[in-house]
């Protein structure tokens, strides 16, 4: 009876693999579809300014009690303008400064939950003046800090949008060069 159960378990596993080799998985795995094959350009589809994908294990809204949570932080260049978003789970009570090489956005009295949204963003390889992108907590506040080639105080534009399912997104554009 063991001997049957383990084969049985083999040749189900044997026949789910050749079914992943073979590209013929035919469905989506969170947000990003993986059945879809495209150039680095136009394929992303999570989170973003615009989309109405959700972030990985949202909350449901309105939070009843606590901090709002920072569900997600992203870059994008569009429309060759770097973009920097930080998805929330309300409107955001927050505020920037300009400082030698970087701009610094406090949200207050946030928190960020899941440890992938607290890494930082390497966006070097996008060749904008952007380089990088990190989230730190600060007592009851997230402080995100937006890194930029050169010592210049980078001018920004900022603004915040309605994003899927209720959330809210605080969109900060910098300047192309």
């Amino acid at each position: 009876m063991g001997r049957l159960v383990f084969v049985a378990l083999l040749v189900i596993s044997a026949a789910a693999w050749a079914q992943e080799e073979s590209g013929d998985s035919g469905d989506e795995k969170g947000n990003l579809n993986v059945t879809e094959k495209g150039n680095a350009e136009g394929t992303y589809k999570g989170v973003a300014p615009g989309a109405q994908a959700l972030p990985p294990h949202p909350p449901r809204l309105p939070l009843k009690k606590g901090p709002q949570r920072m569900t997600w932080s992203g870059f994008q260049v569009k429309d060759g303008v770097p973009t920097v978003f930080l998805e929330v789970t309300s409107a955001p009570e927050y505020h920037v400064e300009d400082a030698p090489g970087e701009v610094v956005v406090t949200l207050k009295n946030t928190v960020v939950p899941l440890r992938n949204n607290r890494r930082a963003l390497d966006v070097r390889g996008f060749e904008t003046p952007v380089k990088e992108v990190s989230t730190q907590a600060k007592g009851k506040d997230v402080r995100v800090t937006i890194k930029t080639k050169g010592g210049d105080r980078p001018s920004h534009h900022e603004r915040v949008e309605d994003a899927a399912g209720g959330f809210r997104m605080l969109v900060i554009e910098l300047p192309a060069k």
